[in-house]
C-alpha cells in the first residue's frame, strides 16, 4: 500500500526479475496514493543487492526510501549466515531536523548536471 502523499514505486539493482517487476516507469505504472502494487518474482541469485524508490528519487531517496535485500544461499548443513548488512547515508538537517530543502535542491541540481554529461 503506498501510504505517500504522491506516486511511487521500487527499482531493483542487480536482481534478475521480470521487466514489469522492475519499477521504471517504461514498464510500470506508477503506484498512486491509496493504491498497492505486488511485486512477486522469484530470486534466483544469491548475493547483497539494493533497491530504491523510481519516482521523485531525489525527494524520496533522500527520505530514505532505499534499502539493502540480502539474498541467502541454500542452507547447507554446519554453513553459518554472514554478517548482517548495513546501510549507511547521511542527510543535510536543517535547524528543526528536517530534511533541509537546500539538501533536496542540491541533490536535485547534481542530478541534472550529470543527466546532461
Amino acid at each position: 500500500m503506498n501510504n505517500l502523499p504522491e506516486p511511487t514505486s521500487i527499482h531493483w539493482h542487480g536482481l534478475r526479475l521480470p521487466a514489469p517487476m522492475d519499477g521504471t516507469q517504461l514498464v510500470q505504472r506508477l503506484v498512486q496514493p491509496g493504491d498497492s502494487f505486488d511485486y512477486r518474482f522469484e530470486l534466483p541469485d544469491a548475493g547483497t543487492f539494493w533497491y530504491h524508490s523510481h519516482a521523485n528519487e531525489t525527494v524520496q531517496i533522500e527520505r530514505g526510501l532505499y534499502g539493502a535485500i540480502v539474498v541467502p544461499r541454500p542452507r547447507r548443513a554446519g554453513v553459518r549466515r554472514g554478517s548482517p548488512a548495513v546501510v549507511l547515508d547521511d542527510v543535510k538537517l536543517d535547524r528543526h531536523g528536517n530534511i533541509a530543502k537546500t539538501a533536496l535542491i542540491e541533490s536535485a541540481t547534481a542530478g541534472a548536471k550529470e543527466a546532461c554529461s
